[in-house]
């Protein structure tokens, strides 16, 4: 991955994409990062779940991290993380880590990425983005 994501020219949206955007509400842009940032960010994600995972397990062991249950889903605050188990009575595979880009630089450097800020600015009618939440969802095989 390049030190540095977002010095890149930010690319355009199509006039078939934003027409897609306007009739669909989506655009799927294929090749935006390249194999070896894909595997990066496969690597971060997993980072991010081991990390998570074994904080969450102390919780469980001591009053550090609030641990609690909504709607019969476990859920953990992690500081300011959260962290939300897969549905399930003893599920142990994580489902959603927020924010992520606090727990992860990989993703933190994203936020500011031009091949994702280029194509938003064109949507949105403004010259600033603000970054809602940072979401990791995870999707385990045979689960959820």
């Amino acid at each position: 991955m390049s030190d540095d994501m977002n010095n890149e020219q930010a690319p355009q949206l199509t006039l078939a994409e934003l027409a897609h955007y306007a009739e669909q509400g989506f655009v799927v842009r294929q090749g935006v990062f390249e194999p070896q940032e894909c595997e990066a960010f496969r690597s971060a994600a997993q980072r991010v779940e081991s990390q998570m995972l074994g904080l969450a397990d102390s919780a469980e062991d001591s009053n550090r991290y609030e641990d609690y249950r909504l709607d019969g889903n476990r859920f953990v605050d992690v500081e300011h993380v959260t962290v939300q188990f897969e549905h399930g009575a003893n599920a142990r595979q994580l489902r959603v880590v927020e924010p992520v880009n606090d727990v992860e630089p990989v993703f933190d450097k994203l936020i500011d990425d031009a091949r994702l800020c280029g194509p938003m600015k064109q949507l949105v009618p403004s010259e600033r983005l603000g970054l809602w939440t940072a979401k990791l969802n995870f999707k385990h095989p045979r689960i959820g």
